[in-house]
């Protein structure tokens, strides 16, 4: 069985709660929805700390735009559970 967990990370990060989808392709795929202040750069850093962990990016959803922030749906491989993590 495959595995991809579901993260809702708040603007602050403090926030993390987790859920499990069985129906993934790959168990090496970490899913984060993130809520980021709606700002040129926030998300460039976001994604510069994934590839600095050596972690592949994959698909980028925009769930929801407001003025003040942007939910993304982020999904990126990573080594193990570990490796995503620490990512996070």
């Amino acid at each position: 069985m495959h595995i991809c967990r579901y993260l809702y990370i708040t603007a602050s990060a403090l926030e993390i709660t987790a859920m499990d989808k069985s129906n993934s392709s790959s168990a090496n795929k970490l899913t984060v929805r993130l809520e980021l202040v709606n700002k040129p750069g926030v998300f460039a850093r976001v994604v510069k700390v994934i590839a600095e962990e050596d972690a592949n990016l994959g698909a980028v959803d925009i769930v929801e735009v407001t003025s003040p922030r942007v939910i993304r749906d982020v999904t990126f491989d990573v080594a193990s559970d570990e490796h995503g993590q620490r990512i996070i």
